[in-house]
């Protein structure tokens, strides 16, 4: 059994109100010495946040952009229009 790890209070606890099987906290314990996250672990709350605030700054990143160039191209075509226009009359 892996014990030099982790709070051995922390893990006796859970053991003892049996919420969770031996090979489990086994499991655990070795992914804490390894320093890895289990794949059913809960991931912080706060790096999940940035994440989503990253994408969502960059989704409005995007849209910006696509709005400048729309609006660019509006523009020479709006020129380009009335310079045809000035031509014909």
């Amino acid at each position: 059994m892996i014990t030099n790890c982790t709070s051995s209070a922390a893990w006796n606890s859970v053991v003892k109100s049996k919420l969770v099987a031996i090979p489990t906290i086994e499991l655990v314990k070795l992914c804490q010495c390894f320093e890895l996250t289990s794949t059913f672990a809960r991931v912080d709350g706060t790096k999940t946040a940035k994440c989503k605030r990253s994408a969502k700054t960059f989704e409005e990143n995007v849209d910006a952009e696509e709005l400048r160039q729309k609006e660019k191209r509006r523009n020479k075509l709006v020129e380009e229009s009335n310079r045809i226009y000035e031509e014909i009359h």
